[in-house]
């Protein structure tokens, strides 16, 4: 398990083509906003319960997950471990091949800026189109 600590308006990619951003933070639960293709289950457990929630592809969907509650997003688990007054403690179980990966670390890192020779490598390109959709990054021209 992952465990990442995230304020509101940090965001987690999830995959290729996946996002959770914290949009919400409230004593015991957290609001977040979900984008998902539509080939991708969204539901929230608690306990033995699980509700399956309706989304359209790529459009994001908010939910409220209390505390202890889990929300899966496609294969990716997302459990809320605390919450405090101003940020939540995540915890993302998923296989290994889905990236998870903090927005801000693609943002201030050297990888966000594709070099001459990487533009070649099929990886690199669709990651680069990733978070280009998203709006994290700026293309180079």
């Amino acid at each position: 398990m992952l465990i990442l600590t995230r304020r509101v308006r940090e965001s987690v990619l999830m995959g290729d083509d996946m996002m959770i951003t914290v949009v919400g933070i409230s004593r015991f639960s957290v609001r977040l906003q979900i984008t998902a293709p539509e080939r991708s289950a969204i539901s929230l457990h608690s306990g033995a319960d699980q509700d399956f929630i309706d989304h359209w592809g790529g459009i994001p969907v908010t939910v409220t997950v209390q505390l202890e509650q889990d929300v899966v997003v496609g294969p990716v688990n997302v459990a809320v471990l605390q919450v405090t007054k101003e940020q939540v403690r995540l915890g993302f179980t998923a296989p290994k091949e889905v990236k998870l990966l903090r927005h801000e670390i693609m943002l201030r890192g050297p990888k966000t800026q594709l070099s001459a020779d990487e533009d070649d490598d099929p990886e690199k390109r669709s990651e680069q189109e990733m978070l280009s959709r998203y709006g994290l990054v700026e293309r180079r021209v």
